[in-house]
């Protein structure tokens, strides 16, 4: 297993002198800190360690971060007085029009769904497709321990993939689930939620992640986490929380994460879940019919039990089509909502309750029109320059872009060296570096631009900004996304040809690959005869860049 084990690392502490009393030093001992380390010398991508450790740690500047491993309550999972048979059967696969998929054919079969939470206990409408997992509690290793003894867990996975003819209570019966255990009870720390994270990405190959749970504090490890799962194409699904507020919990609050708040049977929204602007989708869940953990059936409610659903929604799309990306997975749940309170967007409802049979009707209406895409963009007219190249970035597989925002593309922005490079790199089919060795202090581990900025230095297509930096935000001129582009086609002999342009002197780093470029019709100058190497590249243009060299 590649992140499973050695999260915990052994140091060798030298002398260090300690005031106060020994029941001091053993508390201060039994502190626990996430730490990530400047020059790791193994993969993982953090470590435990405790208060003398990391005094240690932090008296040799070996540390790019450190937060504590805080154990964090958890919710008791709510369950509804009322019996079984008095709640209204199927109510919640009813409001979401799970029944589309089943006619349609496409329950999640093939997709699979790491459910990280207390485990999942074998029941008979689980068991055909419940696949085994991994715990990840302990510090020391991973175990294959899986058992729910807390009864959240096994709940969470009845309402994805629940299946019986007298109770059906799942939305997506087909998928394959995976119990990625991280909490015994009613807390859990946040460095098993990470470590659960890496494993069903790594280990689990999971194409979907179900968060019934959030923390209240915004963690590095965490968030680093959940990049790294996004920037593998897995899409992130999570709870906003049952305090009936406006607090954020993540992951529901990281960018790209599908926040969840529930309603109830009439559809309003619950009086405990948080409203605020991580709220992606609402989707049923106040007492609603799911799996027991010690068999039979019971009700539940809170978000935790409205997040499955969308992830049941989630698989059934990707079901009816496993090329399509988590970012387009999350714009045809997003564009088929049933919209509900304020028109549009809100921060109670999200942008409306799932439907499945809407986003199933948005989706083949892409299948269907394939050279006439819908288009998402309100800054990005049919008449403009950039348009088709737009469209063919979006609806690229692996997604090369989903614009800034659900509604915007901005054309016009400066194109950054980040974004420059992952566009490339997407284009490209996303190439595994052959290492991991990463140069630049401000090139983190988990952003969705890492593997790109290591694929393009392995490949000679940059350099970075200087020895150690990349600087990931800097804008990128016009002369340097045609080397980029130069440098990927193996920088070919552009030979003795005309220079048109008055601004592309002989002898620059540029000047051949501009004159590649124009040759080849990928880039043409701004006027008869100016390139404007110097301008910023704009977003529209380096896609239609990329367009002229992929797609035309």
């Amino acid at each position: 297993m590649k992140r499973l084990i050695g999260f915990l690392l052994a140091f060798v502490v030298l002398c260090c002198t300690f005031s106060g009393t020994c029941a001091a030093m053993e508390q201060h001992a039994e502190e626990r800190y996430l730490v990530k380390f400047k020059e790791p010398t193994d993969e993982q991508p953090f470590h435990v360690v405790n208060g003398q450790e990391l005094e240690t740690l932090l008296a040799q500047q070996s540390i790019v971060w450190y937060e504590p491993d805080d154990e964090l309550p958890l919710e008791d999972p709510t369950e509804s007085q009322l019996p079984v048979r008095s709640a209204v059967k199927g109510w919640a696969l009813e409001m979401i029009h799970a029944d589309s998929a089943l006619q349609a054919g496409c329950i999640g079969q093939g997709v699979r769904i790491g459910v990280i939470d207390s485990g999942i206990n074998p029941h008979n409408d689980l068991t055909d497709h419940l696949e085994l997992g991994a715990c990840y509690i302990s510090d020391t290793g991973v175990s294959s321990d899986t058992s729910d003894n807390y009864g959240h867990g096994t709940k969470v996975a009845g309402l994805i993939a629940g299946h019986n003819a007298e109770f059906n209570v799942g939305a997506a019966p087909g998928a394959t689930l995976i119990p990625l255990k991280c909490t015994d009870g009613k807390a859990v720390k946040v460095s098993a939620i990470c470590r659960a994270i890496y494993g069903g990405v790594d280990d689990y190959n999971c194409d979907i992640l179900n968060l019934s749970l959030g923390v209240s504090k915004n963690y590095e490890a965490l968030q680093e986490a959940i990049s790294y799962a996004q920037s593998r194409g897995v899409l992130i699904v999570a709870a906003v929380g049952n305090n009936g507020n406006a607090a954020v919990y993540y992951p529901a609050g990281f960018d790209g994460v599908l926040g969840v708040g529930t309603v109830d049977d009439a559809g309003l929204v619950y009086s405990k879940s948080n409203r605020n602007d991580t709220v992606f989708l609402t989707a049923p869940g106040v007492d609603v019919l799911t799996t027991h953990s010690s068999g039979g059936y019971t009700t539940a409610s809170g978000t935790s039990f409205a997040v499955p659903l969308v992830t049941a929604a989630a698989a059934d799309l990707m079901s009816a089509d496993h090329t399509l990306s988590a970012d387009t997975i999350s714009d045809l749940l997003q564009r088929g909502v049933a919209d509900a309170g304020e028109p549009g967007w809100d921060a109670a409802y999200g942008y409306g309750i799932v439907d499945i049979e809407s986003s199933l009707l948005m989706l083949r209406e892409l299948q269907n029109e394939p050279d006439k895409p819908a288009n998402p963009f309100t800054d990005v007219a049919a008449d403009e320059a950039c348009f088709d190249a737009v469209l063919w970035a979006y609806r690229h597989d692996p997604q090369i872009t989903a614009g800034t925002g659900v509604t915007t593309f901005s054309p016009n922005s400066g194109a950054t060296r980040a974004q420059a490079v992952t566009f490339l790199w997407r284009a490209a089919g996303c190439p595994t570096p052959a290492t991991r060795m990463n140069p630049f202090v401000d090139v983190p581990e988990g952003t969705y631009y890492t593997e790109a900025v290591l694929w393009a230095v392995e490949h000679g297509i940059t350099a970075g900004s200087s020895e150690n930096t990349f600087s990931p935000d800097r804008i990128c001129t016009r002369a340097e996304i045609v080397t980029f582009l130069y440098r990927f086609a193996d920088s070919p002999d552009v030979g003795k040809q005309d220079n048109p342009f008055i601004d592309v002197p002989d002898g620059k780093y540029y000047t051949g690959p501009v004159l590649w470029a124009a040759a080849h019709g990928i880039a043409a100058g701004t006027t008869g005869n100016s390139f404007a190497p110097k301008d910023a590249c704009t977003r529209g243009q380096t896609v239609t860049f990329l367009y002229r060299i992929f797609a035309i």
